[in-house]
């Protein structure tokens, strides 16, 4: 059976569906199905949206079921601010400045971060992880 491609409005609502996780308005598991749900109805295991890739990874499976997982990438693109949801609240993952590998709070997604080496900058020793 041969699938239809995904269609800017499903690319639209599955941005929509992480803005509305990132502002609380969504729980992480609602935001995750429904992106899953998108994935599922063309037959994909991963999505271009926007500047940012979402993709499926394994389900967790829990004694009330089995729910789906999404991870959300972001270009290589390094930003200041999350290129998903444009939060500045985020974890450290990997790297060294002048650009980390940074989690989003916000939204979860996965980037590239911008940082300062305040060794260059200030004559100290630390990253400036804000």
């Amino acid at each position: 059976m041969i699938k239809s491609f995904p269609t800017h409005e499903d690319r639209a609502q599955c941005h929509t569906a992480l803005q509305l996780y990132a502002q609380g308005r969504w729980d992480r598991q609602e935001m995750m199905s429904f992106i899953s749900g998108v994935l599922d109805k063309y037959g994909i295991s991963q999505l271009r949206v926007d500047n940012f890739s979402v993709r499926k990874g394994d389900p967790v499976v829990t004694n009330t079921g089995s729910w789906p997982v999404v991870i959300i990438i972001a270009d290589q693109q390094a930003y200041s601010r999350c290129p998903v949801c444009n939060a500045s609240a985020f974890d450290y993952l990997a790297g060294q400045a002048p650009e980390i590998t940074a989690w989003c709070r916000g939204c979860g997604s996965i980037y590239r971060k911008e940082v300062r080496d305040e060794r260059t900058e200030k004559g100290r020793i630390g990253v400036d992880l804000g």
